[in-house]
């Protein structure tokens, strides 16, 4: 009994859609997949700080070496210093972030799964143009035909099927 009434109490609460509400709301929650661009990364951010961890001991060398006098070279130990103390930040702060990300993405998957099971959901997938359906999948450059972060096999099986309607859509 309580149960009805919380959901009868929920159910008048909820303001009425237009149609044309409605209708945008069902083309908005259909294109859910789209937003994948924006949450799963292109590059690695644990090369990119890795990189800039090589990039800043390079500078600490190449700064220590070319100074003349004594001054400069403590001044320069100084800020080489404070440049490593800020790239072992900088580390800290993209593992941390590496964990966020991962928290993201698995979020954002299971806000999709959970969605598509009451509305239709396009899958975000590159188009295929006539070159691409020409070309084999591995000697294409983008080889992530789904946009989920990888290539592997199920980007193998959709660049063969949408080459397939690409050809097909041709004639």
């Amino acid at each position: 009994m309580k149960l009805k009434k919380i959901y009868e109490s929920f159910e008048n609460d909820s303001p009425k859609m237009t149609k044309e509400d409605r209708t945008a709301f069902l083309e908005n929650i259909s294109n859910f997949s789209s937003f994948g661009k924006n949450i799963y990364r292109e590059a690695s951010l644990k090369e990119t700080v890795q990189s800039i961890k090589e990039l800043t001991e390079a500078a600490g060398h190449v700064a220590l070496a070319e100074g003349d006098e004594w001054f400069d070279n403590m001044s320069v130990k100084r800020d080489m210093t404070e440049v490593s103390r800020a790239t072992k930040l900088f580390e800290k702060t993209a593992k941390d972030m590496s964990v966020l990300q991962q928290r993201t993405e698995s979020l954002y998957e299971e806000i999709g799964m959970r969605l598509s099971k009451y509305f239709d959901m396009n899958e975000a997938v590159d188009d295929i143009d006539d070159k691409e359906a020409a070309t084999k999948f591995s000697a294409m450059q983008d080889k992530d035909v789904d946009n989920d972060g990888d290539s592997d096999e199920s980007d193998s099986y959709l660049h063969h099927k949408l080459g397939v309607i690409a050809k097909k859509s041709d004639k």
